[in-house]
């Protein structure tokens, strides 16, 4: 059996508000949205990755803030070519950054900023491709 990458599916707060900054910041492109089980799921994608993410279903709260880590998700990473013009450019759209440009190990490079309802993005440079 062979596995691929399909999604990542995240819960938003304002969908409006996530659909701008995916699409301003990163260039991602709306596919659409649609019913999902009494919540409003918008469909994304990111350089050819499907970037989902939905609205509360009526039987759930909120309890966490997204600071504190947990047994889950804790980050997604977008690839850039320079990330030092990239996070200069994130900034100057008024973008948090959360951690400033830090060589991770030789030949990566990363930043962290902060996305809608503090989801957590990690803006990296790879000098060598993974797996080379």
């Amino acid at each position: 059996m062979k596995f691929g990458f399909d999604h990542v599916h995240l819960v938003g707060s304002d969908l409006d508000a996530s659909e701008r900054f995916y699409r301003e910041m990163f260039g991602a492109e709306t596919i659409g949205r649609r019913d999902a089980g009494g919540a409003v799921n918008l469909m994304m994608r990111l350089d050819g990755i499907n970037l989902f993410i939905r609205t509360l279903r009526p039987s759930e709260q909120v309890t966490a803030d997204g600071t504190e880590v947990r047994y889950t998700y804790d980050h997604f990473g977008v690839v850039v070519q320079n990330l030092h013009v990239a996070i200069d450019e994130l900034r100057a759209k008024g973008v948090k950054i959360l951690q400033e440009p830090a060589t991770g190990r030789p030949g990566t490079h990363v930043a962290f900023i902060e996305g809608p309802d503090h989801t957590r993005i990690e803006v990296l440079q790879r000098d060598v491709p993974v797996g080379s």
